[in-house]
């Protein structure tokens, strides 16, 4: 490599340079919602303890009468009434006339790119809320919380035997076990009998990154039969199939990490007391503005029977 000769100007020497930032701004976030965007729609809210029904047909069994008898007259029976509460979510910033002026690579001091975000996040916790959240009632001083998904999955639950299954829906306590194949067909088989599944019915299930890992483990590959490219490794199972229905399970970011759950998505429904939206606050200065985003809604669960629950699994 030679010298550079004597008074020679580079690009080290030069004072007008522009600055080179792409536009392109490259945003990484651990927000997925497949729970909250592909359960149904309720209809419109009235009140904020929104309620719902349920009901079960009784076991089938045998059935028979004497021609021309007197028939006696069975039972009648009412649904059971149901209740969450609905959930204000929030979000807001702060943008002044200025920032939202100067040009920025990206357009990331404008009121569209900071609404974007937040929007995102804010979706993040809808997903949150409506898999994880404890029901609360509220009052004046406590904000109220609907009852989500995992916490209404009481009659099909698979937890340790030391552990707790407490009034809120919640699993506390309880030593760790590794997930297997004999502990999804045992939840598939409730689920079955409490009047769920069945052949040819295709359930979801939502789990966390090392539980997917552990379910990927199913799969044997003396008995798969895909066709796979020639460069292609085969290392995950993409669906189970059971006698008592089949589970399509997806690897959740939101999941905890020791729960595995399995769902009929049609039995699940977001109710609606007032949209997303967005508004514009006062300010005190001309040159300030103040945005704020809300949601308020709740999860509807037409019948938990139809799901099941296994916590307690180990982590490592």
């Amino acid at each position: 490599m030679g010298d550079v000769p004597n008074n020679t100007m580079t690009a080290f020497d030069l004072t007008g340079k522009r600055e080179d930032l792409s536009d392109e701004i490259s945003i990484i976030t651990p927000i997925d919602s497949p729970f909250y965007h592909d359960i149904g729609v309720a209809d419109q809210c009235t009140a904020v303890k929104h309620e719902f029904m349920t009901d079960v047909i009784r076991q089938p069994g045998a059935n028979k009468a004497k021609y021309g008898s007197d028939p006696t007259i069975g039972t009648s029976q009412q649904p059971t009434k149901l209740y969450n509460i609905i959930q204000l979510q929030e979000e807001s910033f702060s943008i002044d006339d200025t920032s939202n002026a100067v040009k920025t690579a990206g357009n990331s001091g404008s009121y569209e790119y900071q609404q974007a975000l937040k929007i995102k996040a804010l979706v993040g916790d809808f997903e949150y809320a409506f898999l994880r959240e404890v029901r609360v009632d509220g009052s004046a001083s406590t904000a109220p919380s609907m009852r989500g998904l995992l916490n209404w999955q009481t009659t099909n639950l698979d937890k340790a035997d030391d552990a707790t299954l407490n009034a809120d829906g919640t699993v506390t306590g309880g030593t760790p076990r590794d997930l297997s194949k004999e502990m999804v067909k045992g939840v598939l088989q409730d689920i079955f009998t409490a009047g769920g599944g069945g052949q040819g019915k295709v359930l979801t299930a939502y789990c966390g990154a090392i539980q997917k890992t552990k379910f990927d483990k199913f799969y044997d590959r003396d008995f798969d039969r895909r066709e796979v490219a020639k460069d292609a490794a085969v290392d995950k199972v993409d669906l189970y199939i059971t006698s008592f229905g089949t589970v399509k399970a997806q690897v959740h970011r939101t999941m905890p990490a020791d729960v595995f759950t399995i769902l009929d998505l049609a039995f699940w429904k977001k109710a609606t007391l007032v949209p997303v939206g967005s508004a514009e606050l006062a300010t005190t200065s001309r040159s300030n503005k103040k945005y704020h985003m809300t949601a308020q809604h709740t999860l509807e669960a037409k019948n938990e029977a139809t799901s099941g629950r296994l916590t307690d699994l180990s982590i490592v």
